[in-house]
């Protein structure tokens, strides 16, 4: 915010505040990952029309640097009822020497591996055969969770062999144990795995259709998160199965510690009755689906139930054991999934090709990953967590399984620029339009009440003038252009004047601002 001298002697709204421009803005970020770290995958035997190139193209538009590669022979080798799934020699043959082939050929750091709507999704390793060793065979795997175990795992016997030792992550060097989990920092690739060779990680940009996927991808770019403005919903439900939702009963504190320590605002219900609703838009969503018990949700409880307003960057993580089996519109099932999460405004999510065991080692771990996702309390503008991509495999203990996460993996939740209204990164004219709409009026922050008070009203305007045309990422100076934020005399109103008034016009509005605030004071307190 802007600070002056003058500052320490007069309270915020009695100051000239559109002349104090001594805020920069401050942009700092947790993770070292960027876009020319990142290898996107796409059907190659589709073309450029193909689903896939579509997707790639939009996301290297938005996160310019990244890498291409298109993977031949896919057509050939997909199998299932949606078309979605690869035996394990298919990966093995023809999906893992195409990657590790184009990642010895770019000079960049390759530390994340994208797949688009087109590549697999599962991946059938079959029965375990004779003259297997694996202690533990599981059959089934998603493509994403086995791209990070690319380096290493490349056999079938050593895809399917999916022991870990159950509770004991830090005494675990299997290949089927995330070294990255529960690390609290930001993924380093080198020396990642000493043992088994280094890891990376992967993510995957998939929907019902290729605009639902770059709407998606759209909604990543610029994730601003106002504490007391949007709402994590966790919908606990005391007859479910293990999570970690309010007590911290897996290795993190626990999601209802993890918010309340980062100033989050939350919704969190432990009852047989269905959570539907928030004051809020909803930056995250946590529950167990269609798993909660009688009389909570039911079959289509995204599209026909949920009635939430989603903010940018909203993440969708339910205990449910399907709940990214497909990404094809024409294939249905009772729980929930993460396609249909998107296609009601959703940014991101993580979940299941299949049946995962719930349990605090076998799925995501909601607290660890809105800890390492959310800003922290007190984070100036601009400043994040680790990306998404980072946050969710931070809170993913097993590698090589049926796990996966969808989204765009740089997506970051940036602490807000106060003032802000529409989030853009910048304090505008359209923040001042949307005051303008609802001036005087009881609202939520997306309506302009900035302050939280429940009222948009003076308060609200000091602070659009504290921070007026400043932008995230800006180095020093504000935006020019856009005039200086005033009341009007005559109405009352914000409203924006073309240059910025003489000393003596700024001391009457101060006044006049104090004496509205006054005036306002009253009012609401008969």
């Amino acid at each position: 915010m802007c600070f002056c001298e003058h500052d320490r002697l007069f309270p915020f709204f009695f100051r000239p505040l559109a002349i104090c421009f001594l805020w920069a803005a401050h942009v700092t970020s947790a993770s070292g990952l960027d876009a020319p770290n990142v290898l996107v995958l796409y059907n190659g035997d589709a073309g450029p029309a193909g689903d896939g190139f579509q997707i790639a193209a939009h996301y290297a538009q938005a996160r310019p640097g990244v890498h291409l590669l298109p993977i031949s022979g896919i057509d050939s080798i997909l199998s299932g009822s949606t078309s979605e799934e690869v035996s394990a020699d298919g990966y093995l043959s023809v999906i893992r020497p195409q990657v590790l082939s184009a990642i010895n050929g770019i000079t960049d750091s390759i530390d994340v591996i994208v797949t688009t709507k087109g590549m697999p999704l599962r991946i059938d390793a079959g029965s375990q055969p004779a003259g297997s060793t694996s202690f533990s065979w599981k059959r089934y795997s998603s493509l994403e969770s086995e791209l990070t175990r690319i380096d290493s795992i490349n056999s079938l016997d050593k895809m399917g062999d999916q022991f870990f030792f159950a509770g004991f992550p830090q005494f675990d060097t299997s290949l089927g144990s995330n070294p990255y989990y529960n690390s609290g920092g930001p993924f380093v690739r080198l020396g990642s795995d000493p043992i088994n060779g280094d890891i990376r990680l992967a993510s995957r940009l998939d929907g019902y259709s290729v605009a639902s996927v770059n709407a998606a991808i759209d909604r990543a770019q610029k994730v601003f998160v106002v504490p007391q403005g949007q709402y994590v919903v966790a919908d606990d439900d005391p007859t479910a199965g293990v999570d970690q939702l309010a007590d911290g009963g897996g290795p993190g504190p626990g999601l209802k510690n993890v918010l309340t320590n980062a100033n989050q605002a939350f919704v969190y219900e432990n009852n047989d009755t269905a959570t539907t609703t928030a004051p809020g838009p909803v930056l995250g969503y946590v529950s167990h689906g269609t798993n909660d018990g009688t009389g909570g949700l039911e079959s289509g409880y995204i599209q026909n139930q949920l009635q939430f307003d989603l903010a940018n960057g909203a993440v969708f993580l339910t205990h449910e054991s399907f709940n990214a089996l497909s990404f094809d519109p024409a294939h249905a099932q009772s729980q929930g999934l993460i396609a249909e999460w998107l296609e009601a405004g959703g940014t991101a999510g993580l979940g299941h090709v299949q049946e995962p065991y719930n349990g605090h080692d076998n799925v995501t771990n909601e607290d660890l990953l809105f800890e390492m996702l959310l800003p922290a309390n007190g984070a100036l503008p601009g400043e994040s967590g680790l990306t998404f991509v980072e946050a969710a495999w931070n809170a993913t203990r097993q590698l090589s399984y049926v796990n996966t996460v969808v989204g765009d993996p740089l997506m970051k939740f940036q602490a807000w620029l106060p003032g802000d209204i529409n989030l853009d990164g910048t304090v505008n004219l359209f923040d001042v339009a949307i005051l303008q709409d609802n001036w005087q009026e009881w609202g939520t922050f997306a309506q302009g009440d900035v302050n939280g008070d429940g009222i948009v009203n003076l308060f609200d305007v000091a602070i659009l003038q504290d921070n007026w045309q400043m932008q995230i990422g800006s180095a020093s100076a504000p935006l020019a252009g856009e005039g200086v934020l005033v009341l009007d005399p005559d109405t009352g109103m914000p409203v924006v004047v073309g240059s910025i008034p003489e000393p003596s016009t700024l001391l009457g509005f101060s006044v006049f601002l104090l004496v509205g605030l006054f005036c306002t004071a009253r009012g609401r307190n008969r």
